[in-house]
């Protein structure tokens, strides 16, 4: 009994230093890798006619400032390139046949990609070929 007792004390002191110790963690040691979205969202997915390149913009807004988070996309068939153009500048861009039949996906953490303001952000895929269609996800957001 008194072997139990003992073992019953440690390990409550051991609980007790631990979640002692988390109260004293600084803020950012309990966050997210990922940043959380704000303001105006353009989370969306489109999915193109056969033999067409397919677009989303995060559109420009008086001072605000467009972000992406993330891009997905597949072709039913064939093979495609993504693109981020800022303000009708490329700033990004995958080499020839990145994007296949499965799911890719580019992230930007921890911080997203943040365009200037009052500039529109466009993710595109180009064609996957001919009588092939592409999908295209966005997780993106705007605000000031």
């Amino acid at each position: 009994m008194d072997l139990v007792w003992r073992a019953f004390l440690i390990v409550a002191v051991l609980l007790g230093l631990l979640f002692g110790l988390a109260w004293w963690l600084p803020a950012d040691a309990w966050e997210q890798n990922a940043p959380a979205q704000y303001g105006t969202l353009f989370n969306s997915r489109s999915v193109s006619a056969a033999d067409t390149a397919v677009s989303i913009t995060v559109t420009a807004a008086v001072n605000e400032h467009g972000h992406v988070y993330g891009i997905s996309a597949f072709c039913s068939a064939g093979t495609a390139t993504l693109s981020l153009t800022d303000g009708g500048t490329t700033v990004w861009g995958t080499s020839t046949g990145f994007v296949g039949t499965t799911t890719v996906g580019v992230a930007w953490t921890p911080a997203p990609y943040t365009g200037p303001a009052n500039s529109a952000l466009v993710v595109s895929l180009s064609t996957c070929g001919a009588a092939n269609t592409g999908t295209l996800n966005v997780q993106a957001d705007r605000y000031r």
